[in-house]
């Protein structure tokens, strides 16, 4: 177990830019073996897949999150294939975005809440809730990210577990979207939600051009707190299931 003295080397008046690469955890083909597995009904319809692996395993798209203060916002930067995910078998042509276009979290640290707001399964969700109070295990492993020291942390979100290389250069408790919680700014995190990674490439501190951060705008006429999210999304995916498998 490691212990971290944090001495603030960002000031409160400071404003933090970091710009994260998000892509795959694992390979497209691995997955689709995993899906069919669960899904054997499907067992067809998810070989044909396998011709798109090496194109969706080159997928990447960035996110920044803005930090002035105690406040963040965290959101996708557009590019032009935002939440689509399209086969058309006719032309053989494919579209594949990683993550949806809604996926925003802004954070008051100060106050320890979050709004983030989501799009899975069809459904938008909003969510208003306490920052999740994440248990991490700190480990010994480090190694080098943009430059700065990053130390390897372990811990569970909704029953799976999830991994960040945080810096303690850097004594801000933020990172991707709803993460955080660890002494130090989290510049690499792997997560099993579509299973991705986001790695910081870009990272910028300053006095000047104080961003506008304000919360998520909800589209969503249902507000969830973290753990309801979860528990809708998990009750849709499984309905669709049954549904896909009634109709074999």
């Amino acid at each position: 177990m490691l212990t971290f003295i944090v001495f603030s080397t960002v000031a409160s008046s400071q404003n933090l830019k970091v710009i994260y690469r998000c892509s795959r955890s694992i390979s497209f083909a691995d997955q689709l073996e995993s899906d069919k597995k669960r899904n054997p009904h499907a067992a067809n319809f998810i070989d044909q897949m396998h011709k798109y692996a090496e194109q969706v395993d080159a997928y990447a798209i960035d996110f920044k999150l803005e930090q002035a203060g105690q406040v963040s916002n965290f959101e996708m930067i557009p590019d032009g294939n935002d939440g689509i995910s399209t086969w058309n078998y006719e032309t053989g042509s494919f579209s594949y975005s990683l993550v949806t276009k809604d996926d925003q979290c802004y954070k008051n640290l100060a106050a320890s809440n979050l709004v983030l707001t989501r799009s899975r399964n069809k459904i938008e969700y909003c969510v208003k809730d306490h920052l999740f109070d994440f248990c991490w295990n700190i480990q010994t492993d480090s190694k080098k990210i943009i430059g700065y020291t990053a130390y390897k942390a372990i811990g569970t979100y909704q029953g799976r577990e999830i991994t960040a290389w945080f810096t303690p250069d850097i004594p801000i408790s933020n990172g991707p979207l709803e993460y955080g919680g660890l002494p130090g700014l989290i510049l690499e995190l792997e997560i099993w939600d579509n299973p991705s990674v986001f790695k910081a490439i870009e990272l910028e501190i300053s006095k000047d051009n104080t961003p506008d951060i304000t919360p998520a705008y909800c589209r969503a006429p249902k507000q969830y707190t973290i753990n309801e999210m979860w528990i809708e999304n998990d009750r849709i995916k499984n309905r669709n299931r049954k549904m896909a498998k009634s109709k074999k």
